[in-house]
C-alpha cells in the first residue's frame, strides 16, 4: 500500500525498509528492459572465471529499488525522485534475501524536500552492499 503522506507528517531520522529476494525473474526482467547482456550478469560459466565466482547482481536493478522504497513510503504516493548517489560497497548476489532501508537525514521545508540516506544490506549478516543519499521533494 502507497502511503500518502505530507511534509508535516515526515520526521527527521524517521526509517523504513522492506526485503526481497533477487530471483532469476528479476534478472531476466532487467536484462530484457536494459538490454544490458554484460556477461559478469547473464553467463554463470564466465562469471565462475571473475574474483566474484558467480553471476553478479545487476547494479541498476538494486539502484532502482530505492525508487521503490521512496515512491511507496518515504515519502510515498507525493514523492518526486530528483537524485541518488550510490556507491556499491559489496556485490549482490542471485538467490540474496537483502533489506532496502532509507533514513530522513535532512529536511528542508521551504523547498519540501527531503535527503535520504539509503542502504541495502545482505540478510542475515546484514552485509552492506549499497549506500548512498537520495534527495526527494513531497509535492
Amino acid at each position: 500500500m502507497i502511503r500518502n503522506r505530507g511534509m508535516d507528517d515526515i520526521k527527521l531520522g524517521e526509517e523504513c525498509s522492506f526485503e526481497i529476494t533477487i530471483t532469476e525473474e528479476s534478472m531476466n526482467l532487467f536484462r530484457q528492459l536494459s538490454g544490458d547482456e554484460n556477461p559478469l550478469h547473464t553467463d554463470e560459466t564466465y562469471a565462475r572465471t571473475t574474483q566474484f565466482g558467480r553471476r553478479v547482481v545487476y547494479g541498476q536493478l538494486l539502484n532502482g529499488l530505492f525508487s521503490r522504497l521512496i515512491g511507496h513510503d518515504l515519502p510515498g504516493r507525493r514523492a518526486l525522485y530528483l537524485t541518488q548517489n550510490t556507491r556499491f560497497d559489496a556485490p549482490c548476489f542471485v538467490g540474496d534475501r537483502i533489506r532496502v532501508s532509507g533514513k530522513v537525514i535532512e529536511k528542508h521545508e521551504r523547498s519540501n524536500l527531503l535527503v535520504i540516506e539509503t542502504s541495502i544490506h545482505r540478510l542475515p549478516a546484514m552485509d552492506l552492499l549499497v549506500s548512498g543519499t537520495a534527495t526527494a521533494m513531497v509535492i
